[in-house]
């Protein structure tokens, strides 16, 4: 009698199992924590940053990065897209060791695929944009922005394909008025071998710089600008 009753409460106690299983989705609440607003991920990234920079841990600030991005969770585009914005709008005003960091803090994240390529693209544009307004009061503020762009497109996998330098430069609405000698100057880190690519790429862009009526640089001039 005992075994019958053993045999005939499993069922049920089965049943309860099972009814309890899908009260179990805490990942979900993980990740709902990290959806903060871009421009809060902002405001997180300069402070994180401007600590490392004074001596903070490259580990820690690498983990918190992570935490704001949130890769894998609605929005991580987004969020990354902001982090990278902000932090290079912040070392654009500052020296080749904060450049440095912020380059290995970067590549790291890409790295680890902590950082999706197209969030990288994204957050370059605006200080693409302001590039010329930032050198008025940071005069290096182009020749850094083109130390970070070489590097994250040239050593990065996830953006280091032919095209994503131009592409960068193609689909900017609009483009600062030295956006030419910044590509150029960019290829020029890339990579030794000037290319018909290069040439026409330099050229689009002068075109949608310069009015009709201004004569463009020939091809010799824009190689010479490259190198």
């Amino acid at each position: 009698a005992m075994a019958k009753g053993t045999r005939s409460r499993s069922p049920s106690s089965e049943h309860a199992k099972t009814q309890a299983a899908p009260t179990q989705p805490a990942p979900a609440l993980v990740k709902t924590k990290e959806q903060v607003a871009p421009s809060q991920c902002a405001m997180k990234t300069k402070s994180l940053l401007k600590e490392y920079f004074v001596g903070g841990d490259f580990k820690e600030a690498t983990r918190s990065l992570e935490e704001i991005i949130g890769v894998g969770s609605d929005g991580d585009v987004a969020r990354g897209s902001a982090v990278v914005e902000a932090s290079v709008l912040l070392v654009l005003e500052m020296k080749d060791a904060e450049v440095k960091k912020l380059d290995g803090v970067i590549l790291y994240l890409v790295s680890e695929r902590r950082l999706h390529g197209e969030a990288l693209k994204k957050g370059l544009k605006e200080p693409l944009e302001f590039i010329s307004d930032i050198q008025i009061d940071a005069p290096r503020a182009g020749e850094l922005f083109c130390v970070l762009l070489s590097s994250w497109l040239n050593k990065s996998s996830d953006v280091n394909d032919p095209f994503s330098v131009y592409a960068l430069f193609a689909d900017h609405s609009r483009l600062p008025s030295n956006a030419d000698e910044i590509l150029a100057h960019t290829l020029a880190k890339i990579s030794s071998d000037t290319t018909k690519e290069d040439v026409a790429a330099i050229d689009n862009v002068q075109r949608r710089l310069l009015p009709p009526p201004t004569k463009l640089r020939d091809e010799d001039g824009i190689k010479e600008l490259i190198e």
